[in-house]
């Protein structure tokens, strides 16, 4: 994977992103995906696609708050925590955070 990305070619791999996660969630048929609203739904497509970046390198710019994992170092992360991490979104799915200010 390049260092340098084109913002065009962010957006996009953003909506793909986007376009996975509600096919996935759909073909789940999850009682959370089926059974609810709006919000939820909407806050699901938004978890699963930003999950997806994250397992390739790519930061939201959601993602505006730092912490210190064991395994990662320093690492960026969507909520404020106080304490050292025993692990990150990171070293669950394998990755670094390499392409930051992903918009999302």
């Amino acid at each position: 994977m390049d260092d340098q990305f084109d913002p065009t070619e962010l957006a996009t791999k953003w909506q793909e992103s986007l376009r996975e996660a509600h096919t996935y969630l759909t073909e789940s048929k999850d009682p959370l995906w089926t059974e609810g609203d709006s919000a939820t739904r909407s806050a699901l497509v938004r978890l699963v696609a930003e999950n997806r970046m994250v397992a390739h390198g790519f930061v939201p710019s959601s993602w505006t708050f730092r912490g210190v994992c064991r395994t990662c170092g320093p690492v960026p992360l969507d909520h404020e925590v106080g304490e050292e991490l025993v692990g990150c979104p990171w070293c669950a799915v394998g990755s670094k955070p390499r392409v930051f200010a992903c918009k999302v």
